[in-house]
């Protein structure tokens, strides 16, 4: 994006409410993102409600470019600005070759490791046979790039620009739009797309792996010498208002865990999540240390196997995928008990 295209966008953006505060695009280690110009000031983004492009009213043509439903009520000034900016700034100039990247990644993998990825809880079901068609990376595109706001699906421009790190705050809703967070020290500007997201999570959702503060277990079924009970792990990853401890079901045999962090920056954090939800069935710790040591040791080997697989295939748009499964082993391996 040139420094031209940039106040042209600026200048748009903010006639129609949003505010850009001290920010210039630059292409940094993440990719192209939103930096600092002055560091004694302020910086931030908001997008105003008035600007978020509710998902159903968006609409893709075959032979190229993003349109609005002209049912959806949107100002002719709003719907130049939709149009010039997802069409120019966002799907050609970036979003598109995004898509495609992640997809072509998938297609490089055997059928039979995207099998695996998806039995792992790894991959979505609905890309065992992924598709290069436009309508395919459009639907991805808009996948990667959506908020929650008031239970609705939405982009909101500009404010999409901003990179991700899981060790920067998150981005605020309120009744009026969406904030950037305060920023950090860092001279990008960042937020935190999810809580908890794993490097694989990421790569799964977004299409790139990055250190995070959590990996979490893939399916499994466990036994100890040390408890008579059966630990049936799921392999769901952690969502928004979701409780470990109280998600766990007996049928008084098999423990039924949905969800399990099994590495983190934390190393003691796993263990002990894993004693918090055990504990209330009368599990000692010396089997709840035997279910981890097991576990953990289980869900490095998948990820060492899972790299070993994808070795031999000659791609750089396996790059993220091999990132992550990188990132997880390490967080995982860090985890386990000396």
């Amino acid at each position: 994006m040139s420094l031209f295209d940039w106040i042209k966008l600026h200048d748009a953006f903010v006639a129609l409410g949003g505010e850009v505060q001290n920010l210039v695009p630059q292409i940094g280690i993440r990719g192209r993102g939103l930096f600092v110009l002055d560091s004694e000031r302020p910086a931030g983004v908001f997008c105003p409600r008035q600007l978020f492009l509710y998902t159903q009213h968006l609409r893709f043509s075959e032979a190229g470019g993003i349109s609005i439903a002209e049912s959806a009520g949107y100002s002719t000034d709003a719907v130049s600005f939709f149009s010039e900016y997802y069409n120019n700034w966002s799907w050609y100039g970036g979003g598109r070759c995004e898509a495609r990247n992640f997809l072509v990644a998938l297609c490089s993998l055997p059928i039979q490791i995207r099998a695996r990825l998806i039995e792992l809880r790894l991959l979505s079901p609905s890309l065992l046979n992924p598709a290069l068609d436009e309508a395919s990376l459009f639907q991805r595109f808009i996948f990667t790039r959506t908020a929650s706001f008031e239970h609705s699906q939405i982009l909101a421009p500009v404010w999409d620009l901003v990179n991700h790190s899981a060790f920067a705050q998150p981005f605020r809703n309120t009744s009026l739009g969406i904030h950037t967070p305060p920023r950090g020290d860092d001279p990008e500007l960042l937020h935190k797309y999810s809580d908890l997201k794993s490097p694989l999570g990421m790569w799964a959702h977004y299409g790139f792996s990055c250190p995070c503060t959590v990996a979490f277990s893939c399916p499994a079924v466990l036994s100890s010498v040390h408890s008579p009970l059966i630990l049936q792990f799921l392999g769901q990853h952690y969502s928004k208002g979701f409780n470990l401890r109280r998600s766990v079901t007996s049928d008084g045999e098999t423990l039924t865990i949905p969800c399990m962090p099994i590495g983190s920056i934390s190393t003691t954090l796993p263990v002990a999540t894993l004693a918090a939800m055990l504990s209330p069935f009368g599990i000692a710790d010396l089997a709840i240390r035997d279910f981890y040591r097991q576990l953990a040791e289980y869900n490095v080997e998948i990820r060492l196997s899972l790299l070993e697989q994808i070795s031999s295939i000659e791609t750089s748009h396996l790059s993220a995928l091999r990132e992550g499964l990188r990132l997880e082993q390490r967080l995982i391996a860090r985890s386990i008990p000396v």
